[in-house]
């Protein structure tokens, strides 16, 4: 059986390594929250332990697709999507349960 706290310990060293500025853990999700700031929208970034803390997945919620422009035509915007998830193998991107884009990476 995993350590929890070890576990965490660990990420959140890895996390500092990394220069990240902003670490904030979710005791009820058990997670690690990351806010950002890219080009003026409010991303979070989550570090979530999986199958009793032996597996890390990262988690960013990129975009709510329900504000989706009119203009953007979806079908390109998704065969898109899905040819980079094709060739990014190191990440890949989904639709979570309220519609948001977000990208995984293990």
């Amino acid at each position: 059986m995993v350590d929890k706290e070890k576990a965490r310990d660990t990420v959140r060293s890895f996390l500092e390594k990394m220069g990240v500025e902003a670490i904030y853990w979710d005791p009820e999700g058990e997670r690690f929250v990351l806010p950002y700031d890219i080009e003026g929208a409010r991303v979070l970034v989550y570090v979530m332990f999986l199958e009793d803390y032996e597996w890390v997945v990262t988690l960013a919620d990129l975009y709510d697709l329900n504000k989706l422009p009119q203009h953007v035509d979806k079908e390109r915007f998704f065969q898109r999507l899905l040819v980079d998830n094709f060739m990014r193998y190191e990440n890949r991107y989904g639709i979570d349960f309220e519609g948001h884009l977000v990208a995984l990476a293990e």
